[in-house]
Parts: structure tokens; sequence; C-alpha cells
């Protein structure tokens, strides 16, 4: 099952922030999940080998 589109602004907030902001934080921004984020990205050729955490995950 798909979920909704990526709209533009998305796929541009997306690219720009990739290197700047956890996956946890861009998926919290966009309203989506971090896997969707990750897939997205890799869908772009955006190289993320794993889910990166919240600052605050890493320390749980």
């Amino acid at each position: 099952m798909a979920g909704k589109a990526w709209s533009q602004e998305e796929l541009q907030f997306l690219k720009e922030n990739i290197d700047k902001l956890t996956t946890g934080e861009i998926a919290k921004e966009l309203g989506r999940s971090r896997y969707a984020v990750y897939l997205k990205a890799r869908q772009l050729g955006i190289y993320m080998p794993q889910l990166r955490k919240n600052k605050n995950e890493d320390q749980a």
C-alpha cells in the first residue's frame, strides 16, 4: 500500500536537510515516518547507511 505522494516542497526539504538533520527530525517536520524518509532518500539516490536516530534516542 502506497502512502501519500511527496510534494516538490517536501522533496526539496529532504534534499536540503538530509545532511543537517536526523531522519527523525526530517520525518517530524514533514509529518512522515522515519522509514518513509529513508526510503524516499534511497529512491532519490541519496545514500543513508541506516536510519539516523534523534540524538536523545541514542541515550535511551
